[in-house]
């Protein structure tokens, strides 16, 4: 009995696609025959955006700021190509950081009036990490004095350091050309001496783009 079900079931449902095979082919309209005539192309709509913004994280252990933007080109309103750079803005006695590089984007959700749009930065940088270092020289203070001689300085080192930061966008259009931009993200670095740990981090950003028709 398992078998003949197996078996009707497998007949069932070959009746079944045959049957839906035929209904689409009796349904589907012949192509409209290919009309001669000249070949028209339409150009693809574009325009210059640029975008001051800021990014708020943290370096090194610490909240930071990062000042900086982007600009690129904007293609059929959806799709952006362009090259992005920031820095760390806010004064800092214990780091130093710049980066750059190519942006690429594209809106996946929404309307040109209200949209999400995903982006993604990669490029190159350079950190400056500053510590305080004590050494002992073991000399005297003084002649009448057995202390060592204690002296503590500011030591900065720097590294460069390859970057890769994904974000996702929330974009209004405040007036026609200029939009509001809000996002979140996260810096993702490579570089040596450890210091993947002390530079990489969460972003949170606002910016106000820019389109230059």
């Amino acid at each position: 009995m398992v078998r003949q079900s197996r078996l009707i079931g497998s007949i069932t449902l070959l009746a079944l696609l045959a049957i839906s095979n035929v209904a689409f082919a009796q349904g589907s309209a012949s192509p409209a025959p290919v009309q001669n005539g000249p070949l028209v192309l339409t150009p693809i709509a574009s325009a210059i955006v640029f975008s001051p913004d800021a990014k708020i994280t943290t370096v090194n252990g610490s909240p930071a700021v990062l000042s900086g933007g982007y600009v690129g080109k904007l293609l059929e309103k959806t799709a952006l190509v362009g090259v992005g750079a920031y820095v760390l803005a806010d004064p800092r006695d214990d780091a130093r950081m710049t980066y750059g590089g190519l942006l690429f984007g594209g809106r996946f959700l929404g309307s040109d009036r209200v949209n999400l749009s995903a982006r993604g930065l990669i490029g190159l940088g350079q950190a400056t990490l500053f510590e305080n270092v004590t050494t002992i020289d073991g000399r005297p203070l003084r002649h009448d004095h057995g202390d060592p001689l204690v002296r503590t300085f500011r030591l900065g080192l720097s590294n460069n350091f390859v970057i890769a930061e994904p974000e996702v966008h929330l974009l209004f259009v405040i007036v026609d050309g200029v939009n509001l931009n809000v996002g979140a993200g996260y810096r993702l670095i490579a570089a040596t001496s450890n210091w993947d740990d002390r530079l990489r981090g969460a972003t949170g950003s606002i910016g106000i783009q820019f389109n230059m028709k």
